[in-house]
């Protein structure tokens, strides 16, 4: 699938600027097609394959493994403190103030992508890959500066709402982490349980 891509690039390359229909332009959409059915089919064949190997030999890769042993007491540790999270962020649980940052985080990044989808025209000007930036914005360019490719206001508006929604996404993240954290040592004192370093990926949360 990589050839495709490269060819697909490299034709689309040879488009003129300004020109919307050409032999390279035509190239480019049959190398592109050409990736993607080569990508599917690959995906399929591995789904399906995965698939055949596991249902033929359950009963041998369902069997308890040494090498397994520490992800499995990992999980066991983990198991209070996943409770514990997921109690703290039961949505009826949640105080109004948090409801509204999640809901206005979500709002905002599907604004965002619904603005850059279906109204890509008014948020950026017209450059494609073979533009060069020095051309005049009229003749697809961006007058010599890559700031241009933004239009004012829609383009910064929707950068914007991007980068609000990702910080709040941060900061939401974080406040949850510490919600579960007080939920996680109330239980250990109801319980009298082990306290463990709740994990990701290996990397303890802080």
């Amino acid at each position: 699938a990589l050839a495709p891509c490269v060819l697909a690039g490299a034709f689309l390359m040879k488009v003129e600027a300004g020109v919307e229909s050409s032999i390279w332009s035509v190239l480019s959409s049959v190398c592109m097609t050409a990736m993607v059915v080569i990508q599917s089919s690959s995906m399929f064949m591995a789904v399906y394959l995965a698939t055949g190997v596991v249902d033929k030999h359950y009963d041998e890769l369902a069997k308890p493994r040494e090498e397994h042993r520490q992800v499995e007491e990992l999980t066991k540790r983990e198991e209070a403190y996943n409770q514990a999270y997921k109690q703290a962020t039961d949505w009826g649980k949640l105080h109004i103030f948090r409801k509204i940052l999640l809901l206005s985080t979500t709002a905002m990044m599907l604004l965002q992508g619904f603005m850059f989808a279906f109204f890509d025209e008014l948020c950026f000007e017209n450059f494609a890959v073979n533009g060069k930036i020095s051309a005049p914005l009229d003749e697809n360019g961006l007058g010599n500066n890559a700031w241009n490719i933004v239009k004012s206001p829609f383009g910064y508006f929707g950068i914007g709402l991007f980068f609000a929604a990702s910080v709040l996404h941060f900061v939401i993240v974080k406040d949850l982490q510490c919600l579960a954290k007080r939920e996680h040592a109330s239980m250990l004192q109801t319980t009298g349980g082990e306290k463990v370093t709740p994990q990701i990926l290996g990397a303890p949360l802080s």
